[in-house]
């Protein structure tokens, strides 16, 4: 009976540790397809992208250039459920595509820009921002050729993550911490017991 409270305890934390690292993201990997994204402003050119990927599919946000005047920038976008006032971290892989050169790509959280990346070449790179919720739905975005360039990204691998704690989403709650010690410890006590 021991043990198996000790493993019912034990699988407890295990289970409250993944729960709080779920991606937030729908498709972020744009594998297959683009469901689960809005893409407003788009032109002729531009969408998910079968191959290209960082593996296999991304998504172009790129409007077929001209981006000068009253024309709006290509958005990539998706709304998210969030917690109000909760520490959440947005991770994506971005590179240029076509015309590189500059700053070219923004991430817009609820319709603020946060941050721009320079599109300079073909490469993947990886980015992250930490963000603070301010309400129970948030927009993330990715707005490609801004301030009037032509310089357009690719997007993959995008994921929110609530950070415990607000830290880092690699730290345990100290709750689950808790859990798993007595855990570990009624294991140790049963397998005493038995011998």
């Amino acid at each position: 009976m021991r043990t198996t409270s000790s493993l019912l305890i034990f699988a407890a934390a295990l289970g409250t540790s993944t729960m709080a690292h779920a991606n937030l993201i729908t498709n972020g990997d744009f594998a297959a397809n683009s469901s689960g994204w809005t893409y407003n402003n788009a032109g002729i050119d531009g969408g998910h992208l079968n191959s290209e990927g960082n593996p296999a599919g991304s998504f172009w946000v790129n409007h077929n250039g001209s981006n000068v005047g009253g024309d709006l920038d290509p958005m990539l976008s998706q709304i998210i459920a969030t917690l109000v006032g909760g520490s959440y971290t947005l991770q994506f892989d971005y590179s240029g595509r076509v015309v590189t050169g500059g700053v070219g790509l923004a991430v817009d959280i609820d319709g603020t820009e946060v941050a721009t990346y320079s599109i300079l070449s073909g490469s993947w790179l990886t980015e992250s921002l930490v963000f603070t919720a301010s309400s129970a739905n948030t927009t993330i975005a990715f707005r490609s050729e801004i301030n009037g360039t032509d310089y357009d990204a690719r997007i993959d691998n995008v994921s929110v993550l609530q950070n415990i704690n607000g830290g880092n989403n690699g730290v345990p709650e100290p709750a689950t911490l808790a859990l798993l010690g007595i855990g570990i410890a009624g294991l140790g006590l049963a397998r005493r017991a038995r011998t």
